[in-house]
């Protein structure tokens, strides 16, 4: 997979998708996997492509979160896949276990959507959520980078490398 990244790249210049696929494949051989914690049933693992998934979908998450709007971590789509969607309630956010397909008809702006309470759920503080958001890239990207430094000057990884959680 490594080598067909670095021939596409040399075809058509780095692209957001593939160098963080790349970075995430890079890391698999400390078997790069991500848990979920706290809901019922389990933790929920999350592989190397719902890692690359969910760290494009942080930015819009924060903005919904810190917007007071329903919001959506994804992870990546697929049978049998869930995302998360998560709602505000004050110091807390509820965060649900939900079927990918519904989450493209949330309405982002009313109050928890009724369908959301047939699902799984946990609830976590407010601002332990955005800490671990806002160190998630930043990890994420100097793992890459002591794995292969030259990944160091792609965007996103880049961009996470300069902020310090």
């Amino acid at each position: 997979m490594y080598r067909e990244l670095e021939e596409s790249i040399a075809l058509d210049g780095p692209h957001e998708f593939p160098v963080l696929c790349c970075a995430a494949r890079l890391l698999e051989t400390r078997y790069a996997v991500a848990r979920l914690v706290g809901f019922p049933a389990g933790d929920v693992i999350l592989d190397y492509s719902d890692v690359v998934e969910l760290l494009l979908s942080l930015p819009a998450a924060r903005d919904d979160l810190s917007a007071g709007r329903t919001g959506v971590l994804e992870l990546y789509p697929g049978p049998g896949a869930d995302h998360v969607v998560f709602y505000p309630e004050g110091d807390d956010v509820r965060l649900f276990l939900v079927p990918w397909e519904e989450t493209a008809v949330l309405d982002r702006d009313a109050p928890v959507p009724a369908a959301l309470h047939a699902h799984r759920s946990t609830v976590c503080a407010r601002g332990e959520l955005l800490a671990r958001w806002d160190g998630f890239g930043p990890a994420f990207a100097r793992e890459v980078v002591r794995h292969d430094p030259r990944l160091a000057g792609h965007e996103p990884i880049r961009g996470w490398s300069r902020h310090r959680p």
